[in-house]
This record gives structure tokens, sequence and C-alpha cells, in this order.
């Protein structure tokens, strides 16, 4: 039997929100098994991969996700310049507590842009160059509040459901041209958005994962690696969980 081996060598890959904790994470990771990465993000991030930057395989971009024009225009550049586009992970994403009476309409309108149309646009100017190689890997991030709602996060949760939904549809309208899309849905994993709710609900939150600690970005970046290789070549229209068995079952700390 032959070695079962990650590869991603001649693979250009789009990553967004690479500038700090899971898209970091999955920015390095891709580039460690061969893809040339194009990491986009809204912040300044390039000081994050000073050893890939240096290498010419990883390229940091700053955009606005949310302005259709600059991202059609950068996905274009990224075509002509490297003549392909093998794989896009949407990873860029906000997450902002608010009960719905209290929610602003900047509120609703931020978190649906930030995770849910920036998304979109980005699927929409990369779908032309997939469907011309006929091959790709589009992988969304959504979370387990797509499908576990939380109080206080209305409009998170509801652009994650929507994430999920867009994924299943993609897989479908896809399919006939080879190119597969999926989505991972974290728990809580240890990065900077999760900062504040690790800090306030620590215990509470430990509780229900029944592997009994958070995530690392590491991990969520192992399984978005897999999902973008040729071992899931068969896998499409899949919300992959990265969440420690959370919420499979009710009570899990009553295991000792």
């Amino acid at each position: 039997m032959s070695e079962i081996k990650i590869e991603l060598n001649g693979k250009v890959a789009i990553v967004t929100g690479v500038a700090q904790g899971m898209g970091r994470a999955i920015g390095k990771q891709l580039f460690a098994l061969g893809a040339t990465v194009v990491g986009l993000d809204k912040n300044d991030g390039s000081t994050g991969f000073p050893e890939e930057i240096n290498t010419g395989r990883f390229i940091f971009k700053q955009v606005d996700l949310r302005d259709r024009d600059a991202v059609r225009e950068l996905t274009a550049g990224i075509g002509k310049a490297h003549g392909t586009i093998d794989i896009l992970v949407n990873n860029a994403g906000i997450l902002e507590r608010a009960f719905l009476e209290d929610m602003t309409p900047a509120h609703w309108e931020r978190i649906l842009d930030i995770n849910l149309v920036a998304m979109v646009n980005l699927c929409q100017a990369v779908i032309p160059f997939m469907k011309r190689q006929r091959r790709g890997k589009i992988i969304n991030a959504s979370s387990i509040l797509g499908g576990y709602p939380d109080v206080g996060l209305t409009a998170y949760s509801i652009s994650k459901a929507s994430v999920n939904t867009l994924t299943k549809i993609l897989a479908a309208e896809l399919g006939p041209y080879n190119i597969q899309v999926n989505a991972y849905a974290p728990g809580t994993i240890i990065t900077p958005m999760t900062e504040k709710l690790r800090r306030e609900r620590a215990d509470q939150k430990l509780e229900q994962i029944p592997l009994r600690r958070f995530g690392r970005a590491e991990e969520v970046a192992y399984a978005v690696a897999f999902l973008a290789s040729n071992l899931a070549d068969y896998i499409s229209g899949a919300i992959l969980p990265v969440d420690g068995a959370s919420l499979v079952v009710q009570r899990p700390q009553s295991v000792s």
C-alpha cells in the first residue's frame, strides 16, 4: 500500500482573514504543503509571514473583501499572474455579541457583510477560473453556531447557517465541473477572536466539550489542508466539525 501524503505542490491558494488566528495557521499550513499562498486581509498581516514571503511563494494583499469590484480585480490579477486558482479558503469573519432587541442596523450589516457577502464575492470571482480548468476546491468557514446558535449571537449564528446553505448549494452547482465545495465548523478555538469568550465563560464552555479542552488554530488548519487536497476529491457539500465533539450529546460533563 502506498504512503498517503497531503501535497499541494504547484497549487495556488487564496486564504482570507490571514492576518491572525485560524487564517494565519491555514496560510502557513498550505504553504508548508507546497502551495503558493495569496493571503488576503483588510489589516496588514505581512509581518506574520517573514519566512514565507522571502520564498516568493507567499503573497500578502490588503483588501476590503466587501468591495465586490476590488475583489474581482484582485482575483483577475492572481489568475493572470499564476495561471490558475486551485483553492479558495473563505476564512475571514468577525464575531460580535448583541441581543436581538439591542442589535443596530450597523451591527447586522457588518456581520453579514463580512461573514457572508464577502464570501459570496470571492466565490463569484474564482468560480469562472475553476470552471475553465475543471477543478478546484472552495472551503468556507462555518461554525458550530451555524447549527446550534447561541443567545446574543443572532447575526453571527444566522451568517454561519447561511454559509452552510451556500456551501451545499455550491457543491451541487459546481459538481459537474469537478469543483468540491466544503465548510469547516470550528468550536471554541484559541484565537484572538475568542479571547473574551474564553476568559468569561471558560468553565461553562469546557463542560460542553467531551475532549475537555479548547482547539488550536493549527488543528483547524489540518482539517482545511485535508479538504484542499486530492484526498478529499469525493467529499463535497460537507460541513466538517472541528470542535472536540462539542454539543453532540447533553451533559458530557457527567462522564468522569
